[in-house]
């Protein structure tokens, strides 16, 4: 008799993580390597369509928009092969016909050094645990957090449909000014200054960019945003969306400082 079920996915690139992952949640353990995820859980009633299935993967589907957030990177996501595993150690496939894809891009440079105190640097190793820190939390708390799922669907569809990027990126303030009521209040509970959120609005709405929100009321030609504005408005965007996973960490009594 078959006792646990097993999803895997394959994406590319096989680098997006940069390193092994795992987690859990309830029953169910996630594994990550390079180009796969892993996730097994008990095998209950309802077979390959229970519940703990369907919430494990919008929790692997939110890991990798964590990841996305991190880097700024064209991803392909495939819908998982099912197959259940037997206590004998055999196991048998599920054959589902739901084709599907996600997609993120990019890539940077990586340097380490030691300063002359000793301290090393080594941007590959932070930029590794950012991205962990970022999937698990938009794991954790996108599939069950309205607000956070919005700026989630946001910052992938900014990546998806780069005509319109800025409008995407922009939908992160919309999206927290909604939750708290005005600007103010979003920056007071974010520790964030107004700077960053006028220079987004700035990026997104008032320069005469193709990818902006205001093209229509632009007084002069509108042109292409240059990379260095696109990418300080994905970094921007990015910010205040991981502010917003410290808050949901601070507010749910994760916080190691307690605030």
């Amino acid at each position: 008799m078959p006792s646990a079920l097993e999803l895997r996915w394959e994406f590319t690139p096989a680098t997006l993580f940069e390193g092994g992952l795992s987690c859990e949640f309830g029953a169910c353990r996630i594994t990550v390597d390079e180009g796969v995820v892993l996730a097994t859980m008990p095998l209950d009633a309802d077979g390959a369509k229970s519940a703990l299935r369907k919430a494990a993967e919008s929790f692997v589907e939110s890991m990798v928009v964590g990841a996305q957030i991190a880097e700024h990177v064209q991803c392909e996501l495939g819908r998982p092969s099912v197959s259940t595993l037997h206590d004998d150690g055999s196991r048998a496939y599920i054959l589902e016909c739901e084709p599907g894809a996600y997609r993120i891009r990019g890539g940077r440079a990586d340097f380490r050094l030691t300063r002359s105190d000793g301290t090393v640097v080594d941007t590959r190793e932070d930029r590794i645990e950012r991205k962990h820190r970022l999937s698990r939390s938009a794991a954790n708390f996108g599939p069950h957090n309205d607000s956070l799922a919005r700026m989630l669907r946001s910052y992938r569809s900014a990546i998806a449909d780069a005509d319109d990027e800025l409008i995407h990126l922009y939908e992160v303030l919309d999206t927290l000014t909604s939750k708290f009521g005005s600007q103010g209040e979003a920056l007071r509970r974010l520790g964030l200054p107004k700077v960053k959120w006028s220079r987004l609005g700035r990026l997104c709405n008032e320069l005469p960019l193709r990818q902006g929100r205001h093209r229509g009321r632009a007084t002069e030609p509108l042109r292409s945003a240059s990379v260095q504005e696109l990418t300080e408005a994905r970094s921007l965007s990015a910010e205040f969306i991981e502010s917003y996973m410290r808050y949901l960490e601070c507010t749910q009594h994760l916080c190691p400082t307690g605030q």
